[in-house]
């Protein structure tokens, strides 16, 4: 994660940009958010489960939604 990432946003404020993202099914915005603001690459560490996690609450939204 980007060091200049105010820890006061890591928890509700990370959360609430994930949701926001995967409700709306928006892959590339969300990738573009782990570039951007958490200076997370492909090759990183965690990429590939941040973008699992993605999948599985757009799911789990969906879901909701029935």
């Amino acid at each position: 994660m980007d060091e200049d990432f105010p820890i006061h946003r890591k928890r509700t404020e990370l959360l609430a940009i994930f949701r926001y993202f995967a409700g709306r099914r928006d892959e590339e915005g969300f990738k573009e958010f782990l570039s951007d603001e958490l200076n997370m690459q492909e090759r990183d560490e965690g990429y590939a489960a941040a973008l699992s996690a993605f999948w599985n609450l757009v799911r789990a939204i969906e879901n909701e939604r029935r």
